[in-house]
């Protein structure tokens, strides 16, 4: 064997890291990972040091911590905490629209809320005396005390809906009256008592006393076509002094229908909310076209 090749596999042996050098430094990276958790875990930088809460005004802040089931108690690690149990915790309480729950370091926790807010009066049925403060998204958020209602400048919706308090009406409901509003002049805003919107969204106006009648709006489609159909038979109305039982303008040719008519089988005619009656007798009807009955 030459001198060159012995040389070779000397090196050979000597670049080969013994096995107790390699167990030596896999026990220095378990260390370092021990460590590292030692510290992560116990460390104060990490420990829970404070919970704030944010966009609050209804609700407390104990409410919303007592709910979120965040551990009051320090030296919690913040990074281990279950955020996502919190926030599903706090949206369960009627007042929430939405929720945050992050961390921040050193251990901290940050709760931002996004409260709902009161838009509409909601109550079941027209002769009901139990109204609720709603939101646009139908939640039910208080009962509404009968010396506060005159108070309050929200519009009054009766929706034929079973409500309590936490429940929700159909938003499609809310959706349909604020899509609506923006087409009605101020003077007609005004003399609103309440909106009624039934299951097929179709929305009836009931005016105040000093006119005590309803106008079938139907859907919320062509509103403006309506309002300048109704502007028309307002004006009728007026002109002739006649006393008005409704106004439908869910149909092409709008009705007029004076107050008291007396059907043939000498019955009252039946309120055309309901879906039977969607074709009004002609005997009865005034509309902007003609007189086919004698308001006189």
């Amino acid at each position: 064997m030459t001198d060159t090749s012995i040389r070779k596999k000397t090196r050979k042996r000597d670049a080969a890291p013994s096995l107790s050098a390699i167990i030596a430094k896999k026990i220095f990276i378990v260390f370092l990972f021990l460590l590292s958790q030692a510290l992560f875990y116990f460390s104060d930088f990490f420990k829970l040091q404070s919970i704030q809460v944010y966009g609050n005004y209804r609700l407390s802040k104990e409410e919303i911590l007592q709910t979120s089931n965040i551990p009051l108690y320090m030296n919690k690690n913040v990074v281990t905490l279950p955020l996502t149990d919190f926030q599903d915790r706090v949206k369960q309480l009627r007042w929430i629209k939405d929720v945050r729950v992050n961390f921040s370091l050193p251990g901290k926790v940050r709760v931002q809320v996004q409260e709902r807010t009161p838009s509409v009066i909601i109550t079941e049925k027209e002769d009901s005396n139990i109204w609720y403060a709603g939101d646009e998204d139908g939640v039910i958020l208080y009962q509404i005390h009968p010396a506060d209602l005159s108070k309050l400048t929200f519009p009054r919706l009766i929706t034929g809906d079973k409500l309590e308090l936490g429940g929700k009406i159909p938003p499609e409901k809310v959706q349909s009256l604020f899509a609506v509003i923006p087409y009605l002049p101020d003077e007609l805003k005004k003399s609103i008592l309440f909106y009624q919107i039934d299951n097929r969204l179709e929305i009836t106006l009931r005016l105040r006393e000093e006119n005590d009648y309803k106008i079938f709006l139907g859907r919320e489609e062509n509103m403006e076509n309506k309002m300048n159909r109704l502007s028309a038979l307002q004006d009728i109305i007026r002109e002739r002094k006649i006393k008005v039982e409704y106004i439908d303008l869910r149909h092409k040719q709008p009705v007029i229908q004076p107050l008291d008519t007396i059907t043939k089988k000498g019955k009252k005619e039946e309120d055309p909310s309901t879906p039977a009656n969607t074709e009004t007798p002609a005997e009865t009807q005034t509309t902007p076209g003609g007189t086919d009955h004698d308001s006189q």
